[in-house]
């Protein structure tokens, strides 16, 4: 991280090049949870910002802290997720910025389907571990109501064939704006006649 460090504080035109190619080296290791202190947040954070002109590698900065933060993340398993926060507290005192950021570039245009896909899971995640710790603006919260209502109606349609992975996560999509990221109960009043 050292390295990124300096290159990040260089001027020189072909550091943004050179801090990229590195990211994607980052982003290619695998990452455990016992490696979370090698990656330092600081400096990530501060090529994040240095560069906020250049979203490509603003979305290199991303992609590197989702793969860090899914690292030894299992659902089912209550001592791991209680190790994962422990050490995801320890390795990030700023989670409330990552999270920020995860919401505004989910909602950037500009950015893929697959980019889409791996930030929101991550804000998801991050938001069902930390629950009140993460809050959500409204700005977010309006995009996932209009991504909500644009993604049942092709869910609806069986006109085309479908992609079952795209389609699970539309469903998770819809399924969290109450679960998670709103109030448990409305998902429930608007899903009744599912518990008849």
């Amino acid at each position: 991280m050292a390295a990124l460090s300096n290159l990040n504080d260089s001027n020189h035109r072909s550091s943004n090049i050179l801090i990229k190619r590195y990211l994607s080296i980052l982003n290619e290791l695998p990452v455990t949870s016992e490696d979370l202190p090698i990656y330092s947040t600081v400096v990530l954070q501060n090529v994040y910002e240095r560069n906020n002109k250049d979203k490509q590698l603003q979305i290199k900065v991303l992609e590197l802290i989702s793969k860090i933060l899914k690292a030894d993340m299992y659902e089912n398993d209550d001592t791991n997720l209680i190790l994962f926060k422990r050490n995801a507290e320890n390795w990030s005192s700023n989670l409330q910025e990552w999270a920020n950021e995860f919401q505004e570039m989910v909602q950037n245009k500009s950015i893929d389907e697959l980019h889409t896909r791996t930030f929101f899971d991550t804000l998801y995640n991050l938001k069902k571990i930390f629950k009140s710790d993460i809050t959500i603006n409204k700005g977010f919260l309006n995009w996932l109501a209009q991504q909500c209502k644009a993604r049942q109606s092709n869910l609806d349609n069986g006109l085309q064939e479908r992609d079952t992975e795209q389609d699970s996560f539309d469903k998770k999509l819809i399924d969290s704006r109450h679960l998670i990221f709103g109030n448990p109960m409305a998902h429930r009043i608007k899903n009744f006649r599912d518990e008849l």
